[in-house]
């Protein structure tokens, strides 16, 4: 029996993350390969969701509303896949702001260990108007890229630099201070979602 393969991607991030295409965009790309079906699942937001379906439908795609969120578990960072055909988007808003304050709190101690040791940088404010895509969470890596650019350095050096000065961050800045997953699977639950476990061939704990 041969067995039948559905052109669908369900795991996909927009600009409204850390993506680099709009949702119209993907869903332009998405069809010229062929791809019947998407879900965009951006980090931590909600803003992008009903951006997202409006494109795919115009597209001629098939739309499955989803959201990849952060959390924490044994020490590690893990992240949750939610999919619906139709959020309540309020259980995922109050979930999401925890998690996007987490993020400002992390970054913002960064940009200070940054400027003590005499690298130019700009505010986190600053830094998330010029981010590369509409999120709303300014990642290590845009920190890094920044770093790189008004300093001249080297992206593995900037990449080192994180590394080091994250050896040091308070202990509510840990990724054990993240949302719990069962947090995550009970929002994604309220908001009428099914919760996955995205990248299952990691070794979590």
């Amino acid at each position: 029996m041969t067995r039948k393969l559905y052109p669908y991607d369900l795991q996909v991030q927009s600009h409204y993350s850390d993506g680099d295409d709009t949702p119209a965009q993907i869903a332009r790309k998405a069809r010229a390969l062929g791809i019947k079906g998407l879900a965009i699942t951006d980090h931590n937001t909600t803003e992008g969701i009903s951006k997202s379906v409006r494109a795919l439908h115009s597209n001629g795609l098939i739309a499955v509303e989803g959201i990849e969120l952060s959390c924490g578990y044994a020490g590690e960072e893990i992240h949750l896949l939610g999919y619906a055909t139709k959020f309540d988007p309020a259980p995922l808003e109050d979930f999401t702001k925890s998690i996007r304050n987490w993020y400002k709190n992390r970054a913002t101690f960064l940009i200070a260990r940054a400027k003590e040791k005499g690298y130019l940088i700009e505010s986190y404010d600053q830094l998330l108007k010029k981010r590369r895509g509409h999120g709303p969470i300014i990642l290590n890596y845009d920190i890094a890229r920044r770093l790189v650019y008004k300093n001249q350095l080297p992206l593995s050096v900037a990449r080192e630099n994180i590394r080091a000065w994250l050896a040091g961050v308070p202990a509510n800045l840990s990724r054990k201070h993240l949302p719990h997953p069962k947090a995550a699977i009970r929002a994604i639950h309220q908001a009428g979602g099914l919760a996955i476990l995205a990248h299952p061939g990691r070794s979590y704990t």
